[in-house]
């Protein structure tokens, strides 16, 4: 980089995750010390939830959720959250890895046989700036659009079957670029579920400290993005 030039600004979708992330950083440690925390038993439903993980279906149903949720263009976030809430961090992590993977290899190998003209008609403008950020048809792309988003997961998955990006590329990236968020995740949720069962000066540093991790890479993958991907126009999804 040129003295005196400036870093590129922030991609918007950056902007708004480490702002999420941290107002819910905060909110949590406002409702810790609340009436609320006695009128919602949150380690309770937790456990509520992950007494469904004794169930030897439980993995494959998730699994399924995320296929089928892939189909309908379900948030992938929300699912990743449900799997660790259910699951735990480890497990939960595990199995939102290979949700978000099957779910990309499904949507990619539907992209691939939809006619063009036909996924343009439906996907417009979204289709192309997706295609022109994974214009490298690499694993770099391809994680480093995994990992801060430019559209919905499953157009995106879509758009790389359409533009007929390597197999074996698009999965790695897709491993590659989600793996590290989905670990983040795992943390900020597990040291959640801590700091509202025990809620403390340990706790309650513990979950600050992983929201600022989380910002952290979000914006620094951000930030690397916008260097190392061609630009393209930057109209509303």
């Amino acid at each position: 980089m040129k003295p005196g030039a400036k870093f590129p600004p922030m991609h918007g979708r950056a902007r708004a995750l480490i702002a999420a992330l941290l107002v819910l950083a905060a909110l949590a440690a406002l409702w810790l010390g609340s009436p609320l925390r006695e009128w919602l038993d949150v380690p309770r439903l937790a456990g509520t939830l992950r007494h469904f993980a004794d169930s030897p279906l439980a993995p494959l149903l998730m699994l399924a959720a995320f296929l089928a949720g892939g189909l309908v263009i379900f948030p992938v976030n929300v699912l990743i959250a449900a799997s660790i809430l259910i699951f735990g961090p480890w497990r939960g992590a595990l199995y939102a890895v290979l949700g978000c993977t099957l779910s990309a290899w499904l949507l990619y190998e539907i992209g691939r046989r939809i006619p063009n003209n036909r996924l343009h008609d439906w996907l417009g403008s979204r289709l192309d700036r997706v295609r022109a950020r994974l214009a490298w048809r690499g694993v770099l792309a391809v994680a480093l659009v995994r990992a801060v988003p430019i559209a919905p997961y499953s157009i995106v998955n879509l758009a790389a079957g359409a533009a007929r990006i390597g197999r074996t590329a698009y999965l790695a990236g897709t491993v590659i670029g989600m793996l590290p968020g989905i670990i983040v995740s795992a943390a900020f949720l597990d040291r959640l579920l801590a700091a509202i069962d025990d809620p403390g000066p340990l706790t309650v540093a513990a979950l600050i400290v992983a929201a600022v991790l989380a910002a952290l890479l979000i914006s620094t993958v951000a930030m690397i993005r916008r260097r190392r991907v061609p630009d393209v126009e930057r109209s509303p999804p």
